[in-house]
């Protein structure tokens, strides 16, 4: 049944890009099985997100769709403890799709995968990934998705989830709430939440949700936040420091001195 359904539709090809196209003739020539190991899909994960961090949003919108539609054939069959081990890996897939989304300014169904990747994240019982799924939720959300009231409300549920316990979450949860109170000239309570931030950061390490952990730990966020709020403030020496931080950031393919573009400078605030 699954390979006539293959047949028929990389037959007729009606409605499906070039990429879509090929990845079901891909799949017709398959010589195995094609489930993956968790193990695999955290791979395919990370190997997504290094995309999202290089590539144009709108391809990586179709590479992410095709992962999503063969995790949706594998969970269906699936035993119901496989099934809620790739809970984790839907999470993460509902995430960086709706990042990508956001980028295509699709707005509306950006807030649908965030849904689905909240929903999930909440069912794979993954504390560390419920509250990173929100926090980068909330940080895209400030860039045209919600307004920033919405978004301190969407910090506060999401930092009453951690229960206190320190983590990366916290930390973006934390500079969703700086940034979006700075927006609303909340002054105080965007420099509260700032230091709040800073504060974690510069203690003991940080635990990460256990599926693309750079997705929740990279991208200085505490850097570029204050760049922001001080620049917001009106305090631009400070948030010039913070910014020569940022584009001093020596990870996520940032080197300042080599020439190269950097990358991960532009997830600072797009990773939430």
């Amino acid at each position: 049944m699954e390979r006539r359904r293959l047949i028929q539709a990389a037959a007729l090809g009606i409605g499906l890009t070039t990429m879509e196209n090929q990845e079901r003739v891909r799949q017709l020539l398959a010589l195995s099985d094609e489930r993956r190991s968790v193990e695999d899909w955290e791979r395919t994960c990370e190997d997504l997100l290094q995309g999202l961090r290089v590539q144009p949003a709108a391809r990586n919108k179709e590479t992410i769709g095709i992962e999503l539609e063969a995790l949706l054939r594998e969970r269906q069959r699936a035993s119901p403890v496989r099934r809620e081990d790739l809970l984790r890996i839907q999470a993460a897939l509902a995430a960086l799709y709706a990042n990508a989304l956001g980028r295509l300014s699709e707005h509306q169904a950006a807030l649908r995968w965030w849904r689905t990747a909240r929903q999930s994240a909440d069912a794979s019982k993954d504390q560390h990934l419920a509250i990173g799924v929100r926090a980068t939720e909330a940080g895209n959300a400030l860039y045209g998705q919600r307004s920033p009231g919405v978004v301190l409300e969407l910090t506060r549920a999401a930092y009453g989830i951690a229960k206190g316990v320190p983590s990366w979450g916290p930390v973006y949860v934390l500079c969703a709430r700086a940034r979006a109170a700075a927006v609303l000239q909340r002054h105080d309570e965007a420099l509260a939440a700032l230091r709040q931030a800073e504060a974690l950061v510069g203690g003991a390490e940080l635990p990460v949700p256990s599926v693309m952990p750079s997705y929740w730990s990279d991208a200085c966020p505490a850097e570029w936040t204050a760049s922001f709020v001080y620049a917001r403030i009106g305090d631009e020496a400070r948030s010039e420091q913070a910014r020569a931080a940022v584009f001093g950031y020596d990870d996520l393919g940032c080197h300042g001195d080599s020439g190269q573009p950097c990358y991960g400078r532009s997830l600072c605030g797009a990773l939430g």
